[in-house]
């Protein structure tokens, strides 16, 4: 499963290859369920003539800004990724949609296992899955307080307080709860005594 790092490795190789650049042709390939909420069809008549402003990520979601609205959304789910190459033969194996650019360079998404979804939306960041995201730990991170505070705020799931709850999620942080599991719950905890409730009880 692609993690947070590679994500953005994958959004820098995009960034190199194809901003600044216009789309001349989109092929797609028919998927239900990868394609969420848009048919392939409708994709890549929204896309094609369209030229790439940049590329953006949140998490492990991945969006490209183009010179007119809406914008698609990428995310890679288990086994997906982006392919960049110039070759028409170089096509992976298990594409989804394929971007042909104005200098000939071409990036595709393949998804072997359909876990990945791709979506148009006219305001990502605004928008769910991407608005539903919280901190992106590569971005930049919270203070304590303001985790705490995030924490404690979250509301419960599977049963427990919200702050278990929110550590169990896979994604309070745009992709790396399961790195901050610990953290979740070491500032979930009160301050010890001493800090803020009176002097520590001391034994005679």
């Amino acid at each position: 499963m692609p993690e947070l790092p590679d994500v953005e490795s994958a959004r820098r190789r995009a960034e190199h290859a194809i901003v600044g650049r216009r789309i001349v042709a989109v092929a797609t390939r028919p998927d239900p369920i990868v394609f969420d909420g848009v048919s392939p069809r409708r994709f890549a008549r929204v896309l094609r003539g369209r030229r790439v402003v940049a590329v953006r990520r949140k998490g492990k979601h991945l969006w490209m800004e183009l010179d007119e609205r809406p914008w698609p959304l990428f995310h890679f789910g288990m086994t997906g990724s982006f392919e960049i190459y110039r070759a028409p033969g170089e096509r992976p194996r298990f594409w989804k949609v394929e971007l042909l650019m104005e200098d000939e360079t071409r990036l595709a998404m393949p998804d072997a296992r359909r876990f990945g979804r791709i979506r148009l939306q006219h305001e990502p960041e605004r928008e769910l899955p991407v608005s539903g995201l919280g901190f992106d730990p590569l971005l930049g991170l919270p203070t304590a307080s303001e985790l705490r505070a995030a924490l404690a705020g979250a509301p419960a799931r599977r049963g427990g307080p919200p702050a278990r709850a929110a550590a169990r999620d896979r994604e309070p942080g745009g992709g790396g709860g399961q790195r901050l599991g610990p953290l979740s719950k070491h500032l979930a905890l009160p301050p010890p005594l001493g800090e803020g409730r009176g002097r520590a009880h001391r034994p005679a």
